[in-house]
């Protein structure tokens, strides 16, 4: 029982840093993407609206049509504009990133208390029927976490 007890306890402490770990990294890359996309949007828009305003005259005798010029910069930005808007949509990265920062934070959580349970006990002292509860708890957050994520790929998919 003893060994039962102090192999689990190991189990879940390292389960939990790897979870911990692994959804922080996938936090942070979505988090990264999704400002990057906001970013994006927001300064293709702006130099579309200033390009789309400006009118510039050089005079007959220039060497090249700066209006034609700012009309194909001006084309080509709308069409960088929607393809980062469709990639935004598909992927959704500011929703996973949420989704992704809650279950960090709630597996930090279940990681303080299965700490705080385990604080100044000795491996004999340990029921198995918490580290079962503890192992219950990690579970059903990830199980949360991918129902989501299947959901809003599902959703995704059906538009």
């Amino acid at each position: 029982m003893v060994d039962e007890a102090k192999a689990k306890k190991k189990y879940l402490g390292e389960s939990l840093d790897i979870h911990i770990s692994s959804f922080a990294k996938k936090r942070s890359y979505n988090r990264r993407l999704s400002i990057w996309q906001h970013s994006a949007i927001v300064l293709t828009g702006a130099i579309i609206t200033i390009l789309s305003g400006l009118r510039i005259e050089l005079g007959d005798d220039a060497v090249f049509d700066l209006d034609l010029i700012t009309k194909n910069i001006t084309l080509f930005l709308g069409a960088i504009t929607t393809i980062i808007g469709a990639y935004k949509a598909f992927f959704n990265n500011d929703t996973i990133w949420l989704k992704y920062t809650m279950t960090c934070n709630n597996l930090k959580k279940v990681k303080s208390e299965f700490e705080y349970y385990l604080e100044g006990k000795k491996d004999g002292e340990i029921e198995i029927t918490r580290l079962d509860e503890f192992k219950n708890k990690i579970q059903k957050i990830l199980d949360e976490t991918n129902n989501d994520w299947e959901s809003l790929r599902l959703k995704i998919t059906q538009h």
